[in-house]
């Protein structure tokens, strides 16, 4: 896991669910004092990303919010393995290999103002055919197959996490 050592390995060997499923989620952290750039890529069968009751209300909307940079403010500062200083750094997650089937896992849970986490019920709407080229990384090896047709969707009909 974060390993550099061959960042154009295909993360889609060794089962068959990985040869379908698999893909690469690339990381990048960038330092602002010093301007490195810490890369780490994980190996992923699907892009669980998140809705919230603010925005997002189609799959575009949440893979857009998935790949924006996000700041890590006070509390989620971050080290610098380069100049060793704790930072407010900016990260942002891209797909750096795209699934040849790509499973979209949407996160439909929020928190109220006093904690307690909610299911949320705002419709989602989602496209016929998507094209994640947009949210791939400058160096993704599979940009010939970032584009998908609708296949399925399964819905979840509990109240909670726990149930349905």
């Amino acid at each position: 896991r974060g390993k550099e050592e061959d960042p154009k390995a295909p993360p889609n060997e060794g089962s068959v669910a990985k040869a379908i499923f698999g893909g690469q989620v690339k990381s990048e952290v960038t330092c602002p004092a010093c301007k490195n750039v810490s890369v780490t890529r994980d190996a992923i069968l699907d892009l669980s990303v998140g809705i919230t009751a603010s925005s997002c209300s189609s799959v575009e909307d949440a893979l857009k919010a998935f790949t924006s940079p996000e700041k890590l403010g006070k509390g989620n500062e971050y080290k610098c393995e380069k100049c060793k200083a704790s930072v407010q750094a900016t990260k942002r997650l891209l797909v750096s290999h795209a699934p040849n089937v790509l499973a979209v896992q949407l996160k439909r849970f929020d928190f109220t103002p006093s904690g307690t986490r909610v299911k949320l019920s705002k419709r989602v709407s989602f496209p016929e055919s998507l094209s994640l080229a947009r949210f791939l990384s400058s160096d993704a090896t599979s940009q010939s197959h970032a584009y998908y047709d609708l296949f399925a969707v399964l819905v979840h009909e509990g109240k909670s996490i726990n149930s349905g």
